[in-house]
């Protein structure tokens, strides 16, 4: 069986090929980075430039990178573009007969998601065990010593800080702020560059 394009539904990320290639066999309407039916979309092709692609087309969008919902210049994308992601997030590496078997423990469950809610942005994990869980499309602040984003946390202080102790030193680089609640997605004006 081959995708056909006019019941195609599913874009699989570089980041699970294999599985998009299996998922393709089986099914008309997955297509995969490097599909012939998508040919703006080659391997290689950056998150940046797939995800526009891929959410104007009107797909969801499977893969496996766990980090592309806390890299704000993805995140933003997602949120611009409306994307729906169904993310594979097991805690350790997995072949791709152990993804499809994740795929197809969770297919009717995504089916419902995208009966319940059509319109994206939505981020989804599916894990081995247990039904896909909505995370939470963040954005964080990279470090200006590190380059790395902060984690999401609830409360005025980071993890391990006191208030006393937050109000004496606060840190840049502690900005961070979760798209769902943002009435804008613009960064935290403390973060942006002095000058």
């Amino acid at each position: 069986m081959t995708a056909d394009r006019s019941q195609v539904r599913f874009y699989v990320d570089e980041s699970a090929l294999g599985l998009g290639k299996a998922l393709e066999a089986a099914r008309k309407d997955t297509i995969y980075c490097g599909h012939k039916l998508i040919t703006e979309c080659p391997v290689g092709t950056a998150d940046t430039t797939w995800i526009p692609i891929v959410a104007n087309m009107g797909y969801v969008a499977i893969g496996r990178d766990k980090r592309v919902r806390t890299r704000e210049n993805e995140v933003a994308l997602i949120v611009a573009h409306g994307l729906r992601v169904f993310s594979i997030a097991p805690k350790r590496d997995l072949s791709t007969w152990e993804w499809l078997g994740i795929m197809m423990r969770n297919w009717d469950a995504m089916e419902g998601i995208l009966i319940e809610r059509p319109n994206g942005p939505w981020f989804y994990a599916l894990s081995t065990s247990g039904p896909p869980k909505e995370r939470q499309l963040t954005m964080a602040a990279a470090s200006p010593v590190t380059g790395r984003g902060t984690r999401t946390w609830t409360g005025t202080t980071r993890p391990g800080v006191s208030a006393a102790r937050a109000a004496r030193r606060p840190r840049q680089s502690d900005s961070l702020f979760v798209v769902d609640d943002a009435p804008e997605y613009q960064p935290d004006p403390r973060m942006m560059p002095k000058g």
